[in-house]
């Protein structure tokens, strides 16, 4: 189902805010404020342009809400829905990372055997041939089966080391483990001012709230690091 929407160009609302903005602005545009009397005339503009800009948002709210608000509805009933899935793909890739890690492991640890085994096996064959030299065939003999039963064994673990595959495809999709780099705080004073972030909001909080609990106290230099300082601008009321 299609619905046809169509933009609200012909709302009175609008069309008043419209017709008032461009009213302001020709006043404005030509306004030379060099007296306390053409000072006044900025100010009634001023607070001209605020009551537009507060009834235009009156407007714009009261077309946009009912929009909104069906698309915040739609959006929280697909959110609903897809909850059990969201859950079941968090539960498997974590799953399917964890196996896959098992599978490294033991693929290390048979390659780590396969080794010693390869190893172990060098060392009795050289044995068995110091003992053939030295007139000893029946220790030499031994040390070659040994020889030979560690080489077998190493062939063996050689074959189970095999790493996990990086894609697995199946007839409906794959899965491909990918390597990306990320961090994790460990100490927070040692991190490079150049990739911190100053928080904004609770510096200004805490400014207010240095004026306000001790209105007498110069205050420009109470943060370390930061020049606190009065910065004049105009307050319009409608």
């Amino acid at each position: 189902m299609t619905t046809d929407l169509v933009l609200p160009i012909h709302d009175p609302a609008l069309l008043d805010a419209r017709d008032r903005a461009a009213a302001i602005y020709a006043e404005a545009d030509v306004l030379v404020i060099d007296s306390v009397e053409s000072q006044g005339h900025a100010v009634t503009l001023l607070s001209g342009i605020a009551r537009v800009k507060g009834d235009a948002e009156l407007a714009r709210v009261r077309l946009t809400k009912p929009f909104n608000d069906h698309v915040k509805g739609v959006n929280n009933i697909f959110r609903d829905v897809l909850a059990p899935v969201e859950k079941a793909d968090g539960l498997l890739r974590g799953r399917d990372l964890t196996f896959r890690t098992n599978q490294k492991r033991l693929a290390a640890e048979a390659a780590a055997a396969a080794e010693r085994q390869r190893l172990e096996a060098e060392a009795r064959l050289r044995e068995a041939e110091r003992a053939e030299a030295a007139g000893h065939p029946e220790v030499a003999e031994k040390l070659l089966e040994g020889a030979v039963a560690s080489e077998e064994g190493a062939k063996v673990a050689q074959a189970q080391a095999v790493l996990p595959a990086k894609t697995v495809t199946t007839p409906t999709g794959s899965a491909t483990t990918i390597k990306r780099w990320t961090f994790k705080v460990l100490d927070l004073a040692n991190v490079p001012r150049l990739y911190l972030m100053l928080n904004e909001p609770a510096i200004r909080e805490a400014i207010r709230e240095l004026v306000r609990r001790t209105p007498s106290l110069d205050i420009r230099d109470a943060i370390f690091g930061l020049e606190i300082y009065q910065d004049e601008s105009l307050s319009v009321k409608k």
